[in-house]
């Protein structure tokens, strides 16, 4: 029992649930057998109830979705509703194929942080004492970027504004770093999407080539860009 909830534990959403049932059972991930699925779905859903595990509205809903797949391609009354289901299916296909996808990315990236952290010391950048501050890896960092360029806005501007560069971009960043002790992410990101991007590139770049470290503020705050060892 106490393996089982281990597994549980490992579960960022339903979508990770759907990936670790196909995987387990060898099911093709390009023609998922909806009726086994779900049957396997409710399943686990009911052991994490048996278990008093706090079971998240997202998994909820996932089932609602799969049951009505099911329903329009097992029982379907008409054969528009027999399309529909073909078609809510092929979505499911693809989001999981994508999710899958972006979990061996961050694996990888995960993994490729987690090497140069037992490579390179961490004698530099000096953290002052009073700041609660944990790195960032390149997966978060990527996660803050996508969350910034979801709340942004498209400024008809940006269509005829100065063209801005990935090297101008870590100019700035660097003159700043050079200026103070620390930077913070807000002080120099505009709200535009083209200016979040170029950021979020010369940042990559800069932690690269080891002239940034980036850390973050506990509890979802800013991020904060200290100098690197080659800074």
């Amino acid at each position: 029992m106490n393996q089982f909830k281990v597994e549980i534990e490992i579960f960022s959403g339903p979508l990770d649930l759907l990936l670790y049932l196909i995987e387990r059972k060898n099911l093709d991930i390009y023609d998922i057998p909806i009726a086994k699925i779900t049957g396997d779905y409710i399943e686990y859903l009911e052991k994490m109830n048996e278990m008093n595990l706090e079971i998240s509205s997202s998994f909820i809903l996932m089932a609602s979705r799969l049951i009505r797949i099911k329903s329009k391609l097992l029982l379907p009354r008409t054969e528009e509703e027999r399309m529909e289901g073909e078609l809510e299916k092929k979505r499911l296909e693809e989001e999981l194929i994508e999710y899958k996808k972006f979990k061996k990315i961050a694996e990888e990236l995960k993994k490729r942080v987690k090497e140069r952290e037992g490579v390179f010391s961490r004698q530099t950048p000096i953290i002052p004492e009073d700041e609660m501050l944990v790195e960032v890896s390149l997966f978060d960092l990527a996660l803050v970027f996508k969350e910034l360029i979801k709340r942004a806005k498209v400024e008809k501007s940006e269509i005829i504004s100065e063209e801005i560069t990935i090297e101008e971009k870590m100019e700035t960043i660097l003159n700043e770093i050079a200026r103070k002790e620390k930077l913070k992410l807000t002080e120099i990101l505009k709200q535009t999407i083209i200016d979040i991007i170029v950021t979020f590139l010369a940042l990559l770049e800069l932690i690269r080539m080891k002239k940034v470290k980036c850390f973050q503020e506990k509890n979802f705050g800013d991020i904060i860009i200290l100098r690197g060892e080659n800074a």
